[in-house]
């Protein structure tokens, strides 16, 4: 904000450090208002402030063309800038600490733009695991269904050979008793056929008071003897 010059800052100090240097004009174009200092400023608003006060009658938005009138284009051009810089200073004051906070907003939603992806990837990943988990856990589950299907089979099966088995256990029994029978009734047979066919071929003209007699009071006795 002030020139760099050797002794006071006073007007011939002035002209000999700054309007002597050839590249004030892009200097003044390209200054860096975010760079100044704020002793600088403070020290330039002191000086601003100065000119001001000694000539308070001329009003602030006409102080640029009195001391153009007055000095020089060249001093009223300077004063120009001094004060439109000083309000982009003081601007810029205000500003900063949004645009430093915009940029802290912008890292954090930079950095939750890259945590959501992430997430998002593991999410990706854990849900292609789970469709995986569940396809397994189906192909297992149709095994455990077919198995049970097989053990309700083998179970309808066992019992209905317990039951067959059971009921034959009854039959054999059965069996058994009917075996003792044919073979009392195999030793009987030839009697049994021997009375039949002397039925048949005596016993036809007598009535059954006879008949009686003769099967049970004379033949059965002489086939039980034989």
């Amino acid at each position: 904000m002030q020139p760099k010059s050797v002794g006071q800052p006073d007007w011939n100090n002035i002209k000999v450090s700054v309007l002597s240097n050839t590249k004030l004009v892009d200097e003044l174009k390209t200054y860096d208002v975010e760079k100044t200092k704020s002793g600088d400023a403070a020290n330039a608003k002191k000086k601003m402030q100065k000119v001001q006060k000694d000539n308070k009658d001329i009003p602030l938005d006409e102080m640029a063309q009195f001391i153009t009138a007055k000095k020089s284009v060249a001093v009223g051009a300077l004063y120009a800038w001094c004060d439109a810089t000083l309000k982009c200073y003081d601007i810029n004051k205000t500003v900063e600490p949004k645009k430093i906070k915009a940029r802290q907003m912008k890292a954090a939603k930079e950095k939750g733009e890259k945590e959501l992806a992430a997430t998002e990837a593991l999410v990706a990943e854990l849900t292609a695991t789970l469709a995986e988990a569940n396809a397994a856990k189906k192909e297992k589950e149709d095994e455990l269904n077919e198995l049970q299907r097989k053990s309700a089979e083998m179970t309808r099966k066992l019992n209905a050979a317990s039951q067959l088995i059971t009921g034959l256990g009854g039959e054999q029994k059965r069996w058994g008793e009917d075996m003792k029978t044919i073979k009392e009734d195999k030793i009987k047979l030839i009697g049994d056929c021997l009375t039949g066919s002397a039925f048949l071929s005596y016993c036809g003209p007598f009535n059954n008071v006879l008949r009686q007699k003769m099967i049970y009071g004379t033949w059965k006795g002489d086939l039980t003897e034989k």
